[in-house]
């Protein structure tokens, strides 16, 4: 749960856990409207909905599904560059089902979003102050194809589906013809839709339920966009989670000046402050909302911590697509 430093209107959960909005009613009227529309329709069901759920989010640019406005705005010091957060961040936590490693990321507060000064930045990165009000554990890497395989069987291997659809059909950002995408245990699982994403996480918080492995109180879930953020951030204030400077990009992430026009092992590179490998590029990476981060081809002001793409196709099975998960407890 987060809550949101700004006076404005709220979206709230419902009790069944759907958004309702009190935003003022809009026809939805262009390219990035109709292709966020289109996840909104697929996950709260129903044009109506979507179009609310559009209007508070997009259009207001709320950083997280279920936001609540924080009237108080409650404000926090911290140093140049960087953000006050608890000690415990970066603690290794292991399941045990496919091995796969988390770090813990504490509660605290960030400004989400860029400086209107920021390069690079895009509209929909406005600042607001956002408060995470409860620790989570998030994946230290990205879903391999191993995991991905362990927990949805040995058929469903979506990579190679993706392979089929090599350019990505969103208008804004099209992706070039590139090798086929490279196989093995600790590549990315990439060319995931959105639904396979929640599915993901449900059959996995499902076999450790029934092996014990997992609290009845824990599940897993995708992060919402305000969490990867903040984790992305681990506490600074920068373009990057190593400064403004992107001439050292290329010691975090796989872009397009370093990736050779291809895929890559998880973790080769350096983690972020917080222990997070691959969180500017590789893979863009599924939050509840939309698509966050940087890839293999991406730019490198779009392997910003702010980076975010709402137009992005939820059914679109791009070879550039993953999911980093998260575990938390209900």
């Amino acid at each position: 749960m987060a809550k949101i430093g700004k006076k404005t209107k709220s979206v709230k959960p419902s009790s069944n856990g759907k958004i309702s909005a009190s935003a003022s009613k809009s026809s939805l009227v262009n390219i990035d409207d109709l292709l966020v529309a289109k996840k909104f329709a697929v996950q709260f069901g129903g044009v109506e909905k979507a179009t609310a759920a559009l209007t508070a989010l997009n259009r207001l640019s709320l950083p997280i599904q279920g936001a609540l406005v924080d009237k108080q705005n409650r404000k926090k010091k911290g140093t140049s560059g960087t953000q006050k957060v608890s000690a415990a961040a970066g603690k290794r936590l292991i399941t045990k089902s496919v091995s796969m490693e988390f770090i813990s990321i504490p509660a605290g507060s960030f400004k989400m979003g860029s400086p209107k000064k920021e390069k690079g930045r895009r509209d929909n990165e406005k600042q607001v102050k956002v408060t995470i009000t409860r620790a989570f554990e998030l994946g230290k890497t990205v879903v391999t194809q191993q995991q991905w395989i362990e927990v949805m069987g040995t058929t469903d291997r979506p990579w190679k589906a993706a392979d089929k659809f090599p350019l990505d059909d969103n208008f804004y950002d099209p992706t070039p013809p590139g090798p086929p995408t490279p196989q093995g245990d600790n590549y990315p699982a990439v060319g995931i839709y959105w639904d396979e994403a929640t599915e993901f996480c449900e059959k996995l918080t499902a076999l450790e339920h029934k092996s014990g492995k997992l609290s009845e109180k824990q599940t897993y879930r995708l992060p919402t966009e305000s969490e990867w953020e903040y984790a992305c951030r681990a506490g600074t204030m920068t373009a990057y989670s190593f400064g403004d400077d992107e001439s050292s990009l290329g010691d975090y992430a796989w872009y397009g000046n370093n990736s050779d026009s291809k895929l890559h092992e998880v973790a080769t590179l350096k983690p972020n402050p917080w222990g997070l490998f691959d969180m500017h590029g590789n893979v863009l990476e599924w939050c509840e909302e939309w698509l966050c981060g940087g890839c293999w081809w991406s730019n490198a002001y779009d392997c910003r911590s702010a980076r975010r793409h709402v137009s992005c196709d939820p059914a679109l099975r791009d070879v550039n697509y993953g999911i980093r998960i998260v575990r938390v407890l209900l």
